[in-house]
């Protein structure tokens, strides 16, 4: 019996983690309205297991020259990201627990592809896309929570 390379075990766990970590949480907890930083930072842990399952899945694919198509997604999928973080939606999508879970999924896929395109476009900015999206949305932790409270 052949052993699972590293890889293929941890795209297999990254991708696990991002499901669990986007769908249970609006599930299970349905009933329980978190406050508005506390649910950032949740978005923010989603955000990180998408990016880190884009890396670990662009470097399997070494990119050798610039490829400025992957370059427009690289640039649009963090925006989708924090655009879906707008605080207006919230009372609606929390309202709907599969809605909410969709919200999330939509959250690592896009980090994903954050990630992804970054690094087909040009080693090393797909890790600085990653960075930029998970300072932005940990900033938006504060800054969502602060601007609300206020």
């Amino acid at each position: 019996m052949s052993a699972v390379p590293r890889r293929t075990l941890a795209v297999a766990l990254l991708a696990a983690a991002c499901v669990v970590a986007s769908v249970v949480p609006p599930i299970e907890s349905s009933s329980v309205r978190l406050d508005v930083q506390t649910h950032h930072l949740a978005h923010a842990v989603i955000i990180a297991l998408g990016l880190a399952l884009g890396l670990v899945i662009a470097s399997a694919r070494p990119v050798r020259e610039e490829r400025p198509a992957w370059l427009l997604v690289a640039i649009v999928s963090p925006l989708m990201a924090m655009l879906l973080m707008i605080p207006a939606t919230y009372d609606f999508t929390e309202s709907h627990p599969l809605l909410h879970a969709l919200d999330h999924l939509v959250f690592a896929a896009l980090s994903l592809l954050t990630a992804y395109a970054g690094e087909q476009y040009l080693r090393g900015v797909g890790w600085a896309a990653a960075v930029a999206l998970e300072m932005m949305a940990v900033g938006a932790a504060f800054g969502y929570g602060i601007i609300l409270t206020r």
